[in-house]
């Protein structure tokens, strides 16, 4: 409820007071509150008859009848709504919700401003120059040449405050932004069938998860639950894949349950990294990378923030110039450091998994293909739905002021939407404004440079001597490095995409910023560690291709850094160092000028350099050491981020603009203010890309690797996971004991002397025991009791089998039972107790 509506709510409750008491006194009838809700036109109104509007009324008689009927709530607004002073917007939503009949028209009075005063009541913004706005609550019957007559009115009172050369315009804003939003378009009813059709199946396919649809027959629910209650999400899942059947598996991959869960999961090469033959005390210290990612993506919706504030209208935006004076500032233009962060990650983690495959299959035509469909494919469909929602279904949620504005955002995507669609959108067409949705950029750099990845590879398969990979390496970053210099300072567009005189330096932004060759080396530098830390995980690992040599010099680099504290400390400095003065060095280059050599060394080398000081961070930590670095990047709370960073990108620049052009008023800009919408706008975009990623982005990632998971399925099927272990009439086997005996039963295993003749008959009865225990017959109980067993170790192991054995199918008490992790079947005790311990520390 508006102050408006409250203050004269309060007055109506007075005036009721009032009068009660003077009609007490003379004794007469007294006045209900309908009877005043009457007399102010309060009383609830049918639809049909707010709806009903005179056309036969001009916009004067309209005007004149509104001031005579004062008694008429809807009309005393039409005052109260109004702007009364320039600078003032009035109340768009109260207008058109509470005035009769009501619509806003938004006043722009432009002209130069010769006071100096700070406070000019004036604004600006990326769609507006520089002027000042007054807005205006009028009956629906006025139309554009019934307005104009106020322009001596507004002209007045600009050449008051100091404004001259005044010039007035009038934008029926309420009006448009209805016909607008007066029927969807084709392209608008078609997302919103996807997006219904993408629910609708996502419920399915949470109803087959968890019900018994699509079963294959014969199953032991009892079992199969009490499992469930005490499993893992990574034992779980091969369970659940068997016991449906095709179809099922399919439908399966719409489940918002499932992809929620699985997006909570690490990514899956780290997932694959962790189960092969990897050192995994030293794989699992890629979690850093987790936090890299969340940061940046939190970073990045700081920086949108800032970025789409200026599609809306300041009403202070000399304060941005005095802002930029400030060493402060450097943490807005210090956004774009992101970008060779999200590179070098990327370009490191992509090289870390294909390695991984099998050196006979890695450049094989299928996984190669493999390779580009997953790159590719699977962000097409996400990229793809965020556009046509932006494009198609955004126009109608909004409302405001200055909401016409977003039609000349999306306007672009008329005529070059199909740029997106292949993914060229950051070279053609060249100017920004002419781009569809020109901030989003990033996704084709990020694929241009990863379909270079697998020739990389190659030649560092083909080339045996590493020390000539790195002069390669060497040669063409310094070539890279040349070309953007000589770009950068040909081009006379500054260093950085906001310069002082220009809010925002499109043209740097556009034509350099965008292109790859002005991140590849950001790029090479992630390609070129993540090969040399692959090859000293190897080593270590016992696993190391062929044409790895025994101690070779990435080796011996590493393990000095790894083993000799003096070299990781300064290591430190000098990696903070190289970021310190990359993150503050943009701050002097902001501002036009001629040093145009001096921004080419700066745009060319800056962002590589804030990557490989950081990187100097992230070396000793993936090595075990910087506990810190570990700790805090490594942390469990940025693990749902690197599935959803690349979500984030596409949501925030959708919920920035939204929040900024719906606004009623102009935007205030100060660091407090900047602050508060970006906490606005971080929850709404975590919150929008988790829901578009369960919906959207997850059910065609599963799909893609529907088949990769069904084959990983076949070689993964154990005991403990074989689903005919669930079908009825079958005891669940040894696989499924309590994992973690009685203490006691432990020592007195591992304690216990055998003397020469115990030690004799150990070998027998154990393989006696033994074949017992792969019986998963019905008796296996009553023959384990029968034995006469003379070895202490095999009493004891039957001891422990025999409370199992106990259970029936129809009397299973889920407390007892805990689905181990790995196979338990002759294992040493030793052995089990130092896993265990490795277990709990993951």
């Amino acid at each position: 409820m508006s102050r408006a509506k409250t203050f004269l709510y309060l007055t109506i409750g007075l005036v009721i007071l009032f009068s009660n008491t003077v009609e007490t006194r003379k004794q007469v009838k007294k006045i209900t509150l309908n009877d005043v809700l009457e007399t102010f036109d309060l009383l609830p109104k049918t639809e049909t008859q707010r709806a009903t509007i005179n056309w036969d009324v001009n916009c004067s008689t309209a005007i004149n009848q509104m001031i005579q009927d004062v008694t008429n709530i809807g009309n005393i607004f039409y005052l109260l709504l109004n702007g009364l002073y320039l600078g003032q917007w009035g109340d768009y939503e109260s207008c058109l919700a509470d005035a009769n009949q009501g619509q806003y028209l938004l006043v722009n009075i432009a002209g130069d401003y010769n006071g100096t005063a700070d406070f000019t009541r004036g604004g600006a913004g990326k769609y507006k120059n520089f002027s000042t706005y007054v807005g205006m609550c009028i009956p629906k019957q006025c139309q554009e040449k019934d307005v104009v007559s106020m322009n001596p009115h507004f002209t007045s009172m600009a050449m008051n405050v100091n404004w001259t050369n005044v010039s007035v315009s009038y934008t029926f804003a309420s009006r448009d932004n209805s016909a607008k939003a007066s029927s969807l378009t084709t392209g608008a009813l078609i997302t919103l069938l996807i997006l219904a059709a993408m629910i609708v199946l996502g419920v399915v396919g949470s109803i087959v998860e968890l019900s018994k649809a699509g079963d294959i027959a014969d199953l032991n629910y009892e079992k199969l639950n009490a499992a469930a209650k005490f499993n893992t999400v990574k034992q779980y899942e091969p369970i659940l894949l068997q016991r449906k059947k095709a179809w099922a598996r399919g439908i399966m991959c719409f489940s918002p349950i499932r992809n929620f869960i699985k997006m909570s999961q690490m990514p899956p090469p780290y997932l694959k990294a962790m189960d092969g033959q990897l050192n995994q005390d030293l794989v699992k210290n890629l979690r850093v990378f987790n936090g890299i990612k969340a940061l940046s993506s939190i970073y990045f919706i700081y920086g949108c923030t800032y970025f789409f504030s200026w599609y809306a209208i300041y009403d202070n935006p000399s304060d941005i110039n005095k802002m930029k004076n400030n060493i402060l500032f450097a943490i807005i233009p210090g956004v774009f450091f992101i970008v060779p962060m999200f590179l070098f990650t990327s370009g490191f983690l992509s090289t870390f998994s294909f390695l991984q495959t099998k050196e006979t299959q890695q450049f094989s035509a299928k996984n190669i293909w493999n390779y580009y469909l997953r790159k590719v494919i699977k962000v097409i469909p996400f990229n793809t739905f965020c556009i046509a929602f932006f494009i198609f279904v955004m126009p109608y949620l909004g409302s405001g002021p200055i909401w016409g504005d977003y039609e000349k955002i999306v306007d672009p995507c008329k005529t070059y939407w199909w740029t997106n669609a292949l993914f060229i959108n950051n070279f053609y067409p060249v100017a920004y404004d002419d781009k569809c949705l020109g901030w989003n950029w990033y996704l084709p750099v990020y694929l241009q440079l990863t379909a270079l990845l697998p020739f990389i590879l190659l030649a560092y398969k083909l080339i045996k001597k590493k020390i000539i990979i790195s002069i390669v390496f060497l040669i063409v970053m310094s070539f890279f490095f040349a070309l953007n210099i000589s770009l950068v300072a040909t081009a006379k567009n500054g260093a950085v995409p906001i310069l002082d005189d220009d809010n925002r330096n499109y043209k740097f932004y556009a034509d350099i910023f965008m292109k790859p060759w002005f991140h590849i080396n950001a790029y090479l530098l992630g390609v070129g560690l993540a090969m040399i830390y692959y090859e000293y995980v190897s080593e270590k690992s016992q696993t190391q291709p062929e044409e790895f040599e025994e101690n070779s010099i990435p080796q011996r680099i590493l393990n000095a850094i790894n083993e000799n504290a003096k070299i990781r400390y300064p290591l430190y400095l000098f990696g903070l160092f190289l970021m310190f003065i990359s993150f503050l060095g943009c701050h002097g280059l902001l501002m036009t000028n001629d040093r145009y050599t001096a921004q080419g060394f700066y745009a060319s080398f800056a962002y590589f350099t804030f990557a490989l000081g950081f990187s100097m961070l992230i070396i000793p930590a993936l090595l075990g050491k910087a506990q810190f670095v570990r700790f805090f990047f490594g942390g469990d709370l940025w693990s749902p981020f690197p599935n959803i960073a690349y979500g984030i990108y596409q949501v925030c620049p959708m919920i920035c603009l939204f929040y900024f052009i719906s606004m009623s008023n102009a935007l205030h800009v100060d660091y407090q203010m900047f602050f508060y919408y970006f906490c606005g706008n971080f929850v709404f975009t975590l919150t929008l890309t988790n829901i578009l990623y369960i919906f959207i982005d997850r059910p065609f990632s599963s799909m893609i690797r529907h088949l990769s998971d069904m084959e990983e399925l076949k070689k993964n099927i154990t005991e403990k996971n074989d689903i005919s272990n669930f079908k009825k009439g079958v005891i669940l086997g040894v696989d499924d004991v309590q994992r973690r005996h009685s203490k006691q039963n432990m020592m007195d295993l591992n304690n216990h002397s055998l003397s020469p003749k115990e030690e004799d008959n150990n070998a027998e009865d154990e393989a006696q025991l033994d074949g017992l225990l792969l019986d998963n017959g019905s008796n296996r109980n009553n023959q384990v009791q029968d034995k006469n067993l003379t070895s202490p170790k095999a009493k004891i192991i039957a001891k422990q089998e025999s409370s199992f054995f106990n259970l029936s199918d129809g009397n299973i008490d889920p407390a007892n039972l805990d689905v181990p992790t790995s196979n338990m079947k002759k294992r040493p005790i030793l052995i089990q107790e130092e896993e265990e311990k490795h277990d709990s520390r993951e």
